[in-house]
Formats: C-alpha cells, structure tokens, sequence
C-alpha cells in the first residue's frame, strides 16, 4: 500500500502513510466500531432496567413482579454482552495496533537500508531511533480510543434524550458544564501535541549524542573528556525532562477534571431540578441511580485521555512519514 502511495506521488500527489494504514487495516478496524457501539449502547440501556428493578424495591410500588423478574433477565443479559464485547474488542485493536506499529518499524528498516549519504546525513540515527522505539507505540494507545469520537457523540445524544425523559430541562445545566469543558479538551490536546513534538525533538538529539559517545568511547577515555560529555548529556537530557514534566503535570490536570467534572455534571443536573421545581421534588433511587450513571457514560468518548492518545497517534504518524519520504 505504501509503493501504491509512492506512485500517486509520481503523479504529483503527497503520498499519505494513514492511508496506506486505512487501505491495509481499514476493514478489520471498521467491524470492531459496530463491537463498540454495541457495547457503548448496551452500557446506555443496563442503567435504565436497574432503575426499574431498584423501582420494584421502593415503597409504595406499582411494579409488579413479573416485571421485575424481566428487569433482573435484562441486566443480566447487559452484563453477559458487555461480558463477551468488552475484552474481545480491546483485544483486537491492541492486535491491529500491534501490527501497524510492526509494519511501520519494517517499512522504516527497509528504508534505512536504501538511504543515500545524503539522506543519512539528514536523518540521524538518534531520531529514527526513537522513532522505533517510542513513536510506533502511539498506535497502540490511538486505535483503542479512535471510535469513541465518533460513538461518543451519539452516546451522549441518546443519554441527554433520556435524561429530559427523567429530569426535564433541567438536565441542560449539567450539559452546559459538559459543552463548556470540549474547548478546555481541544486547547489540552493541542498542548500535548506541542509538548509531544518539542520532548520528540530533544529525544532525538539526546539519543544521537549517546550513539556518538558510545562510537568514540575508546578516544574519549584516552583524553579524559567523560565529565564534559556527560555535561553535554546532561544537558539535553534536562531539556528533555523539561517537557517531560510539564506533560506529566498537564496530564495529571486533565484527570483531575476528568475526575471531578461528572459529579459536578450530576450535581449541576439535581440541583436544577431542586431550584427549578414549584412543588416539593422526591428524589427517589430508582431515578438518581440512574442517572448518575447514565452521567458517568457520558465522559467515555470526551475525555482527555481520548483526544490526548487519538493527537498523539496522529503527531507520531506525521513523524514516520517524513522518513519514509
């Protein structure tokens, strides 16, 4: 698929790496997306029968017990889907991630072998490196979470269709928290991509530093100038680390709001419903129950770690192809 992509460039047209992916690995990932949105769809449906099963149970009920005897055969059933749906998915795209990334290393070594003196002097054996040993692993992370971008929207379309069957409008305040985060998401995925190029950058050179270092070993002990390169080392290495850290501090803000936004989404939800009621509002189990976890399954496909693995995918993606040019 990449000869075929070489040849479009004859024509004049840039050659596309994601769609010699998509051409070779396409297909077996297209199925897996129906495996997905029967599992995210199954995941909408089980809180609903366990609310009409927890409804059985309060007092005052009008349930009545064959009712909550089908109630019990559906979460049941949600369960033994979500048994047989969830580990065979994530299976087959950590297979398919796995493959990509070893197609990517072995078009890269077939390249290197083929590279002219000028083009050697151009890729450092540092950046095609890291390339191999850290970049093609990016696949592994993105095709796990690439269908939820688009399962996650009709996701969250059919639990804000339900949650106005339970709660009315005002479910739209905890929405609002949830529409005023996606720019917040957007701005973090373009930070990660940024921190991700610029800590690939000093990889690179710190890794064509050590494979000079290791070459000359013998003339560097016979001068004694092991303090100074290990300065230079270190040095770059700092750099490094400097983006590094600030990715790990992004990151562990990311959770952080990842973490806290739901319940301020399911509080934001009941405490309209509180304020905007006339009368005196029961909030009983087998409504907020429910809910809440309905709330939860909102953040599958909108959360950081998402958009972060799906740019990170892509950046890494970006990076190969300019070698394989």
């Amino acid at each position: 698929q990449w000869e075929k992509q070489l040849k479009r460039a004859e024509r004049g047209k840039e050659p596309s790496l994601l769609r010699a992916l998509a051409a070779t690995f396409g297909f077996q990932y297209l199925l897996l997306g129906f495996v997905v949105a029967l599992e995210e769809g199954t995941k909408v449906v089980q809180p609903l029968l366990l609310g009409g099963l927890i409804r059985y149970f309060t007092p005052n009920s009008t349930t009545s017990r064959s009712e909550a005897w089908l109630y019990a055969m559906g979460v049941a059933l949600c369960a033994v889907v979500l048994a047989i749906s969830h580990h065979p998915y994530f299976f087959a795209v950590q297979r398919i991630g796995m493959r990509m990334r070893i197609a990517c290393c072995s078009l890269m070594y077939k390249k290197c072998l083929r590279l002219s003196n000028k083009a050697m002097n151009e890729s450092s054996v540092g950046q095609i490196v890291n390339l191999m040993s850290n970049d093609v692993n990016r696949f592994d992370q993105a095709v796990i979470f690439l269908h939820f971008l688009w399962v996650g929207p009709l996701q969250a379309l059919a639990v804000l269709i339900i949650l106005w069957h339970e709660l009315g409008p005002s479910v739209l305040a905890g929405f609002v928290v949830l529409l005023l985060l996606i720019p917040v998401q957007g701005f973090m995925g373009k930070l990660f991509s940024k921190l991700r190029h610029k800590t690939a950058v000093h990889t690179d050179e710190r890794v064509k530093v050590m494979n000079e270092i290791i070459s000359g070993m013998r003339v560097i002990k016979m001068y004694c100038w092991e303090k100074p390169f290990g300065q230079l080392v270190e040095k770059i290495r700092g750099k490094e680390l400097y983006y590094v850290r600030t990715r790990s501090h992004l990151d562990s803000l990311s959770q952080l709001l990842y973490l806290n936004t739901r319940r301020l989404l399911l509080y934001a939800c009941v405490l309209s419903l509180v304020l905007t009621s006339d009368s005196d509002v029961t909030l009983t189990p087998d409504t907020i129950f429910p809910v809440a976890v309905l709330v939860q399954f909102l953040f599958h496909g909108r959360n950081v770690r998402v958009w972060k693995a799906c740019v990170e995918g892509c950046s890494a993606g970006r990076r190969i192809e300019v070698i394989f040019r």
